[in-house]
C-alpha cells in the first residue's frame, strides 16, 4: 500500500515517465517515424528489435538471480579482500578469470559488475572483468584460433590483456568510485515512495533459505524471521519501494507475493 502523502504530492503522469525514460521514449519515436516514412525498413527494424528483446528476456532473469544471490550470500569483506583496491595481483587475476570464463552477452555483465562494486570491488578490477567478458572469453578464443590461427590468437590476446591493464589504471585515476555509486542511486522521487509490508505475503512455497532476510538492512532484519523452514513477515512496516520489489525478486522459490 503506497502512503497517501506520496501519492497526493507526487502524482505519476505519462509526461513524467517519458522524461524519466528519455532513451526509451526517443527510441519509440524513432521507430514510429521510420515505420511512417519507410514502412519496409521500419518493419525490418522492429523484427530485429523484437529478436534482441527476446534474447534479453531469456538471459536477464538468470543474471538478475545471480546478482541477487551475490548481494545476499557473498560477504562484503570477501569481495573487498579479493577484488578491492588492496587486492593487488590476486584481484587482477581473479577479475580476468571471472570475465574469461563467463557466458552470455556483455550486457548481462553490467548488473553482476554493479553487485560486485556495491560489495567493495575496485573500479580497476570491474573494468578488467567487463573488458575480459567482452573480448577474451575462452569460447571466443577457441573460435578465433580455429578461424584465424594460433599465432594470431596469442598475439591478439597478449596485446588485448596489456591494453585492458593500461585502460583499467587510467580509468581508476580519472573516475572515482563515489562518482559511479552516486550516479547509480535512485532519484529522490523513487526512493521517497514507501510501501507497506501489509501488501506482502510469504506463501507455503517458502523453503526457509533466509535470502530475503539477508538483503535487509540491519535495522530491518527483525521484520522477517525464519522458523522450521518457513519465513514469516511482520506487518505494519514501511519499506522503500526498491527494497520492497527486491524482496520479491530475490526469493528463489518466488514465495513472496
Amino acid at each position: 500500500m503506497i502512503s497517501n502523502k506520496n501519492t497526493k504530492s507526487k502524482p505519476s503522469t505519462l509526461i513524467q515517465k517519458m522524461m524519466k525514460n528519455k532513451l526509451l521514449t526517443l527510441m519509440i519515436f524513432a521507430y514510429s517515424a521510420l515505420i511512417f516514412l519507410q514502412p519496409e525498413l521500419g518493419t525490418s527494424a522492429v523484427v530485429i528489435a523484437k529478436d534482441n528483446i527476446l534474447q534479453l528476456l531469456m538471459v536477464m532473469p538468470i543474471i538478475l538471480a545471480m546478482t541477487s544471490l551475490t548481494k545476499a550470500w557473498i560477504p562484503e569483506k570477501l569481495i573487498s579482500e579479493k577484488l578491492g583496491a588492496d587486492s593487488g595481483m590476486i584481484g587482477t587475476l581473479l577479475a580476468f578469470v571471472l570475465g574469461s570464463v563467463s557466458a552470455g552477452p556483455i550486457y548481462a555483465a553490467f548488473p553482476f559488475a554493479k553487485a560486485l562494486l556495491d560489495k567493495g570491488a575496485s573500479l580497476r578490477n570491474i573494468t578488467i572483468l567487463l573488458s575480459s567478458w567482452a573480448v577474451i572469453k575462452v569460447p571466443m578464443l577457441a573460435n578465433e584460433m580455429a578461424f584465424l590461427g594460433t599465432k594470431f590468437m596469442i598475439t591478439r590476446w597478449i596485446l588485448t590483456v596489456l591494453a585492458i591493464l593500461l585502460l583499467s589504471l587510467i580509468l581508476e585515476h580519472i573516475v572515482k568510485r563515489d562518482d559511479v555509486l552516486d550516479n547509480a542511486t535512485p532519484d529522490d522521487q523513487e526512493s521517497s515512495i514507501q510501501l507497506s509490508t501489509d501488501s506482502l505475503n510469504i506463501s507455503q512455497d517458502c523453503s526457509g533459505c533466509a535470502v530475503c532476510q539477508k538483503i535487509l538492512p540491519d535495522d530491518l532484519k527483525h521484520i522477517i524471521r525464519v522458523e522450521k523452514g518457513q519465513a514469516y513477515l511482520e506487518s505494519g512496516h514501511l519499506l522503500p519501494q526498491n527494497l520492497f520489489f527486491q524482496l520479491q525478486k530475490v526469493c528463489p522459490k518466488k514465495a513472496i507475493l
